[in-house]
């Protein structure tokens, strides 16, 4: 995003000898090739591999990652498992629209025993 890259440029000439890796709505290389031509040294993608065949997600999710673009996002902190106030991008849905209402997990993931 033009946002994401901006900050890149200006953290490029504030802090050139910095390591600076850039994320956020990298999909697809084009993305991925204006982060690094705004000044980041490399890339991290996150919900990009949501969709592999490897990903355990469900279906119905993978289709919704699938079918979305940055306009079907927000980012919001309303998810906050495990990193209470880190704000992240996430699909709208009815409870990013009103986070005061009650959150119901439907489910839990274990990773390295926790």
């Amino acid at each position: 995003t033009a946002r994401r890259d901006d900050l890149v440029a200006a953290l490029r000439d504030r802090l050139p000898d910095a390591c600076l890796v850039a994320s956020g709505g990298i999909g697809s290389p084009g993305e991925a090739e204006r982060a690094l031509a705004a000044g980041a040294d490399g890339v991290l993608l996150g919900t990009a591999f949501v969709v592999a065949h490897e990903s355990r997600a469900h279906s119905r999710f993978k289709a919704a990652v699938t079918a979305a673009d940055e306009a079907d996002t927000v980012i919001t902190d309303v998810y906050e498992i495990g990193w209470p106030g880190r704000r992240h991008r996430v699909l709208a849905t009815a409870v990013t629209a009103d986070p005061g209402q009650p959150k119901n997990f439907i489910g839990r993931t274990v990773v390295e025993g926790k």
